[in-house]
């Protein structure tokens, strides 16, 4: 699941014709329209071995993206474990990537990371 603002061209690439690899980098015009795309995609019935999440944060609304929240990365963090949870036995993680507002960066980093573990860091 790759939740960067920025399409992951070069994960796709390494991954096209793998079919035991699934990419997934849900889109839409409006914060509502992520988070349902976000949501379908994570609905979905599927089987895998662990989920991998490419976390970026240039979405966050105060950054390029202009779109996203900072409790909206704590929804997508919980979201990506209940998947996991259903679909491999919760195994998961996730990968730093984007995010360029400072400000905004380190506490949309722990509402996803509460999110994936359901912890409060604080």
């Amino acid at each position: 699941m790759d939740i960067d603002l920025h399409f992951g061209d070069g994960t796709a690439n390494i991954f096209a014709g793998t079919p035991e690899v699934t990419y997934l980098h849900p889109s839409g015009g409006s914060r509502e329209d992520y988070l349902i795309d976000l949501s379908r995609n994570l609905t979905a019935k599927r089987d895998c071995d662990i989920v991998a999440a490419s976390a970026g944060f240039d979405r966050h609304q105060q950054d390029w993206g202009g779109m996203l929240r900072t409790e909206d990365y704590f929804t997508i963090g919980k979201r990506v474990k209940e998947f996991a949870e259903r679909a491999c036995g919760g195994r998961r993680y996730a990968v730093l990537e984007g995010g360029y507002n400072r400000a905004v960066l380190g506490e949309s980093v722990r509402a996803l990371i509460e999110g994936l573990s359901k912890r409060n860091l604080t």
